[in-house]
C-alpha cells in the first residue's frame, strides 16, 4: 500500500508526484481531504501556535497581549 498525494480536478484525481504503474492498472482510492490554508490568507494566531512546538513563558496565556503589544498601560 502507498499513500500518493493528488488533486482533484474536473472529476479526475492528477497525483502530485510520479506513479510507477502501468496504464488501466486498477486501483482502490480512499480519499482524505486535507485544506492547507492559501498562502497570504490570514490565519489565526492560536492556530499558528500550535503549528510550532513553543516553549514561551508559562503565563503567556494570561498576558498574551503584553507579550505581543508590550504593555498596555503605559500611557
Amino acid at each position: 500500500m502507498k499513500t500518493i498525494r493528488a488533486v482533484f480536478v474536473d472529476r479526475v484525481f492528477r497525483p502530485q508526484e510520479p506513479v510507477d504503474l502501468p496504464n488501466n492498472t486498477p486501483v482502490e482510492l480512499t480519499v482524505e481531504t486535507s485544506r492547507p490554508a492559501p498562502m497570504g490568507e490570514p490565519y489565526s494566531f492560536i492556530d499558528a501556535y500550535r503549528r510550532v512546538q513553543f516553549d514561551g513563558p508559562p503565563d503567556f496565556a494570561e498576558r498574551v497581549d503584553e507579550y505581543l503589544y508590550g504593555d498596555l498601560t503605559e500611557d
